[in-house]
């Protein structure tokens, strides 16, 4: 037998060898795999603002201001270079905070459709609650913040995704709505004429700038289109973004907030020149 028949043959049977250990694999695809809620931590895709450089460092080496990282697999993305996201859902909400806010999470949260507790605007720009649901006085401090939460798949440059929630709120209350007009506006041609394709048909690049008032300076969003999942047939990640959202959209994955950075309390939206 030649050397050259005899390395094919043992390449064929290795070749069978790995099919034959993929497909026992297959055989238990999901096995103890299925998990509720409250088992897994949905990351957070959040921006390491200024005053938080120091702590970020400590776990995520050579992060920088302005950087997005992964609460969750504390990988970290360049602000400047900007991130690739399909949006899946959108939510908005309203969180309750204590008067010092700490690393607690919310003590509530309410739905822009539903009852809500009275609150009157301070000089901080803080939805300070005065009035309870019930009528009752409020005088604890406590306050309402409006809360954007984007359901997305972050594309990675190793063509894998992963799941995430990116909140936005104050400074980020202008760059949300702006990214939901984009959304909103996108149109593509199906056999019965135009029609406006769901949220994760198509992609979009999230970017950061460095923006300052009153001596006060912090990371900002900028979200731009992308790309088209339909001009570009990416059917694969059409599905995978559409399971994500039906899974949120069913309850079966939600974000648990927790206390997190705020943005310095002279800002706000209304500081956004967009």
């Amino acid at each position: 037998m030649s050397n050259k028949k005899a390395v094919t043959e043992k390449e064929t049977e290795e070749a069978s060898t790995a099919l034959a250990n993929v497909a026992m694999f297959e055989e238990d695809a999901g096995e103890g795999v299925a998990m509720g809620r409250e088992d897994i931590q949905l990351p957070r895709l959040k921006i390491l603002q200024g005053n938080k450089v120091g702590e970020g460092q400590q776990s995520m080496p050579g992060i920088a201001d302005g950087d997005f990282y992964n609460d969750a697999t504390l990988d970290f993305f360049k602000g400047s270079d900007g991130i690739k996201v399909i949006p899946c859902v959108y939510q908005r909400r309203f969180l309750r905070w204590p008067a010092v806010r700490g690393t607690s999470p919310p003590i509530a949260e309410y739905l822009p459709e539903g009852p809500m507790p009275t609150t009157v605007r301070d000089v901080q720009n803080k939805d300070i609650i005065t009035q309870e649901i019930d009528g009752s006085p409020c005088n604890n401090g406590e306050y309402l913040e409006e809360t954007h939460n984007h359901y997305v798949l972050l594309l990675l440059e190793n063509g894998m995704t992963q799941m995430a929630c990116h909140s936005m709120k104050k400074t980020g209350l202008k760059p949300s709505r702006a990214w939901n007009s984009l959304v909103g506006s996108r149109v593509a041609e199906g056999k019965n004429g135009p029609f406006t394709p769901a949220r994760y048909s198509h992609v979009y690049k999230l970017e950061t700038f460095a923006r300052e008032k009153d001596g006060n300076r912090w990371a900002q969003v900028n979200v731009t289109l992308d790309s088209s999942l339909i001009e570009e047939n990416r059917v694969d990640l059409y599905k995978k973004a559409k399971d994500f959202a039906n899974a949120v959209t069913a309850g079966e994955i939600a974000v648990k907030h927790e206390g997190e950075e705020e943005i310095p309390a002279s800002v706000n939206d209304s500081d956004i020149p967009f």
